[in-house]
């Protein structure tokens, strides 16, 4: 949005109805801030929202977040009317360790970006790619590291984020397979936690 106003555009802005008190926060701010007639903030659901604002706006770009299920649905509207698309659809983010790296450092900004708001946003690392001799180590300084940042009892740190709804949380427990589990183990045990969602893919 920044970007398109700073080159002279108008924009019309649809945030994600997953998380309606950030779209909340989002609409005071250009609400109080900028005329409709220039940022037009539109809110709903995306499968009844995209296609009337497709058909009802005159765009000269869309630009795209998402899923790829609803990345084609837009893009399909807008090659219908040659408007250009970007989508940014998301994809793999590997972390590869080289045989020298310093593991702590490694294991931290690992982390992080896995962790912060739950791993929903797209730099979260999905795999690791590590060499043999250095596995272990690695797995002992992800462990470290996340209870420094967590504590042993992740569920009620502060800074812990949690999933944003049912179906984002479905979607990571099916990670686990068949296995039996239980929520608790989810939220609070790191180290099961760790040896489930990082795959080790061994060189």
């Amino acid at each position: 949005m920044l970007g398109a106003i700073a080159a002279g555009n108008c924009v019309v802005l649809k945030p994600s109805e997953f998380a309606p008190a950030t779209s909340a926060i989002m609409k005071t701010i250009i609400t109080e801030t900028f005329s409709p007639d220039y940022i037009s903030f539109v809110e709903g659901e995306g499968a009844t929202v995209v296609p009337e604002m497709m058909n009802n706006f005159s765009f000269d770009h869309v630009f795209y977040t998402g899923s790829t299920a609803v990345g084609k649905i837009i893009y399909k509207m807008a090659a219908e009317r040659l408007i250009p698309v970007t989508l940014e659809l998301g994809g793999k983010s590997p972390c590869i360790i080289e045989d020298d790296a310093n593991m702590k450092v490694a294991a931290r900004r690992i982390a992080i970006t896995k962790f912060s708001n739950a791993g929903q946003m797209c730099v979260a690392p999905d795999y690791i790619l590590v060499h043999s001799n250095r596995k272990q180590e690695l797995i002992n300084a992800l462990k470290e590291v996340t209870q420094q940042f967590y504590g042993q009892h992740p569920a009620e740190a502060y800074g812990y984020c949690k999933m944003i709804n049912q179906k984002q949380f479905e979607r990571v427990i099916a990670y686990f397979g068949n296995g039996k589990i239980e929520f608790g183990a989810v939220t609070t045990r790191s180290s099961y936690l760790l040896s489930q969602l990082f795959s080790l893919v061994l060189q």
